[in-house]
């Protein structure tokens, strides 16, 4: 988690094979994940670290 906190706005973290109970865990609010199929049993992930919500409540 320490690698995915220190990751500036629109960073970010490739790796493999995927971990998949980890990233599940994950905010959707916070992170962007995606997975490449790297061969029948492995994938890629790429974790993308988001802006904050540039909304403003009145």
């Amino acid at each position: 988690m320490k690698i995915l906190s220190s990751l500036k706005y629109d960073g970010e973290w490739i790796y493999a094979p995927s971990i998949h109970f980890i990233e599940d865990l994950l905010s959707t609010e916070e992170y962007q994940v995606k997975r490449t199929p790297v061969n029948h049993e492995f994938n890629k992930t790429i974790i993308k670290k988001l802006p904050p919500s540039t909304l403003l409540k009145n």
